[in-house]
């Protein structure tokens, strides 16, 4: 039986980045590099924060990793940024887009892991197959793994107005809760049979043609995002421990119960189990909102204080 636990799990950390980006307005895609079963670098979408496109998760982990060479006396110019990476494994939350397809393979990454098709700008096998094709060292792309949940957090992004545009786009639909998902991956496009098999492992051979279940860890097992993360294990990683030095202790603990509840159980069968009530971001906004009332209430004069409107807003008074 092929165990994909240890795949679930580093994929896990990079939806909780991904979800970190979503708090910060980000487009929720982000990734980590391991090596040796160590993450050396993280990266979440920066393209917002930055006003500059180019700043993928993937650009984001791959500076942080030559960063991680650098101060670990590791050379990483020219050719040799090709020997460091050939044993570095990339786990993303959505396919790499073109742009970011070309620059992995550039660099020599060892494979990819990923979760959801990129159906816009796929470099992977969605749309383009860089990954296989054209100079450079070829790597494996392997997609699937946490898939509905990587579709669940962009979701929550793209039910928002963009507040800074021109004209405001209003969006009709934000019952996300009630949208079901596109089918499952098609993995010819991305792996052959054979290749399919040594990763996913023969028990899993049905779904290489299959649309309408997912990958769960182990075969005839399902899960729930709760299950395979942890406040020790996101803790275990500096990176992430990093993005809450400025904040409370419990923030961490509290943005891993909202994160939890965020996603469906998937059943033992790789169906979706759509009965379970789910956050979405408008139960963010007002969990920020609550909590900026809260250090209102204790670094503010009376009236200076904040209040909630119906909708969870906050507004002054």
């Amino acid at each position: 039986m092929t165990d994909l636990t240890i795949e679930f799990s580093n994929m896990s950390l990079a939806l909780f980045l991904a979800f970190k980006a979503l708090l910060s307005n980000e487009t929720p895609v982000a990734c980590i590099l391991v090596e040796d079963d160590k993450v050396i670098a993280v990266g979440y979408n920066g393209t917002n924060k930055t006003l500059n496109g180019t700043r993928h998760a993937e650009f984001e982990a791959i500076d942080q990793a030559l960063r991680y060479f650098a101060a670990n006396k590791r050379h990483a110019a020219g050719e040799d940024v090709v020997k460091e990476f050939a044993n570095v494994t990339l786990y993303v939350t959505v396919e790499p887009c073109i742009m970011c397809a070309s620059a992995l393979r550039q660099i020599g990454l060892k494979k990819v892991v990923f979760g959801c098709a990129n159906e816009r700008f796929g470099g992977n096998g969605t749309i383009l197959k860089i990954h296989q094709d054209g100079p450079g060292q070829p790597y494996n792309s392997f997609g699937g793994i946490l898939r509905t949940e990587s579709i669940q957090l962009l979701r929550n992004f793209y039910i928002q107005e963009n507040t800074s545009a021109p004209v405001p786009k209003i969006k009709k639909n934000k019952d996300i809760e009630g949208k079901v998902f596109p089918p499952a991956i098609h993995y010819e496009n991305y792996v052959n049979n054979d290749i399919f098999l040594s990763f996913y492992g023969e028990e899993r051979a049905p779904l290489f043609a299959e649309e309408n279940r997912e990958i769960t860890p182990l075969p005839n097992q399902g899960y729930c995002v709760a299950d395979i993360i942890d406040e020790e294990k996101l803790r275990s990683v500096p990176q992430i421990q990093e993005l809450y030095n400025d904040e409370p202790s419990s923030s961490l603990s509290d943005d891993l119960t909202t994160f939890a509840n965020t996603f469906y159980p998937i059943g033992k069968d790789g169906t979706i189990d759509y009965d379970k009530e789910i956050l979405t971001v408008q139960d963010f906004s007002k969990r920020q909102n609550n909590e900026m009332i809260s250090k209102l209430d204790v670094d503010e004069p009376d009236h200076k204080k904040c209040k909630l409107t119906s909708d969870g807003q906050a507004v002054q008074c």
